[in-house]
């Protein structure tokens, strides 16, 4: 139920949890094969939809902190997002220490004719997670308006 994957293009290793029983190499197929426990058949490695369907998607960053205890206002998110690509979300996870419960603050809704979204929100430990539910989306470099608060 899980799976380790090589990305070639860019040099990086991912983990990841999927659901399949047996697998074969592409050999004589187009692409590789895999089934599940309960009989079905998938195609691997082709295109970006699954079934046809397009694939939810996203990408989480490590723990922000200030270095301390001070909180971080952060202000805006800057998407960078590459022109052509589908609506994504922005979703900030707060916390108001390391272990402390997760404060959502999200989701925001972004595409590529938007330079930034607005954000108000005061916390110790942030994490950024970028979603995408209808399609391809690629994003270059986002950025956080985010500055030290002080302790409260």
């Amino acid at each position: 139920d899980r799976a380790v994957i090589y990305n070639y293009q860019n040099a990086t290793w991912s983990k990841a949890n999927i659901s399949r029983t047996v697998w074969l190499s592409k050999g004589i197929f187009s692409f590789p094969l895999a089934l599940t426990a309960a009989g079905v058949i998938y195609e691997h490695e082709q295109g970006d939809t699954d079934a046809g369907t397009a694939m939810n998607s996203y990408i989480t960053s490590a723990p922000l902190d200030s270095g301390g205890m001070n909180y971080l206002d952060i202000g805006a998110f800057w998407p960078d997002m590459e022109p052509g690509g589908a609506q994504a979300t922005v979703t900030l996870i707060g916390r108001a220490y390391p272990g402390a419960p997760d404060e959502t603050y999200g989701p925001y809704l972004f595409d590529a004719s938007m330079e930034k979204v607005d954000l108000t929100i005061s916390v110790r430990q942030a994490q950024v997670k970028i979603s995408g539910y209808d399609g391809h989306w690629e994003i270059g470099t986002p950025m956080l308006e985010m500055q030290p608060a002080g302790e409260r």
